[in-house]
C-alpha cells in the first residue's frame, strides 16, 4: 500500500474507531454547562467525558475526553473536511502516534509519544512526498538528525 493508502486507512481508523461514542455525547464547547476548572474540563462541576467539536480559525477540531482530560484520537480538519492532524492522547499527555497531513492530502509530519515527551522517530515530508528530515527521539531528548536529499537521475 503507498503512502496515501496508508494514510487514508489511519484517518478511517480515526474515525470509526469512536463513531458511537461521539454520536452519544457530542457537545459544543460554548455551551455554558461546559468549563475548564483546575485544569479539567467539566460539565455541571463534574469532569466531562464525551467529545467536543468547535470551529476554530481555519479549522474544525475534534477532541475527546475522559474524566475531564483529553483521552483517545484528537482530529484536526481543514475547512475543507480534509484531515489535518491525529494525535493520541491518554489522561491529558500525548501518548502515541501524531500525524499530520497537508491540505492536499499527503503525510506531513510523523512523530510519537510517551507521556508527553517527543519518543521514537520523527519524519517529515513536502507536498509532492519527498522524505525531508527524519529525527529520533528518547525521552524527550533529541538522538539523531538525518536529513534526506532526493535523489534525481539525469
Amino acid at each position: 500500500m503507498d503512502k496515501f493508502g496508508n494514510a487514508v486507512c489511519f484517518a478511517l481508523f480515526c474515525g470509526s474507531s469512536y463513531l458511537f461514542f461521539r454520536m452519544k455525547y457530542s457537545v459544543n464547547k460554548s455551551s455554558p454547562a461546559v468549563h475548564e476548572q483546575e485544569n479539567l474540563l467539566c460539565s455541571n462541576s463534574e469532569p466531562y467525558t464525551g467529545t467536543i467539536r468547535e470551529n476554530t480559525h481555519n479549522c474544525i477540531e475534534e477532541r475527546s475526553y475522559f474524566q475531564g482530560k483529553l483521552h483517545g484520537v484528537q482530529k484536526t480538519f481543514y475547512k475543507s473536511g480534509v484531515l489535518k492532524k491525529a494525535t493520541m492522547y491518554t489522561r491529558g499527555l500525548e501518548n502515541g502516534r501524531r500525524i499530520e497531513y497537508y491540505e492536499c492530502g499527503s503525510k506531513k509530519l510523523n512523530m510519537n509519544f510517551t507521556e508527553g515527551k517527543e519518543d521514537g522517530l520523527y519524519e517529515e515530508w513536502d507536498t509532492i512526498g519527498n522524505l525531508k528530515i527524519r529525527k529520533t527521539f528518547y525521552n524527550g531528548k533529541l538522538l539523531v538528525v538525518k536529513p534526506c536529499t532526493r535523489v534525481t537521475n539525469g
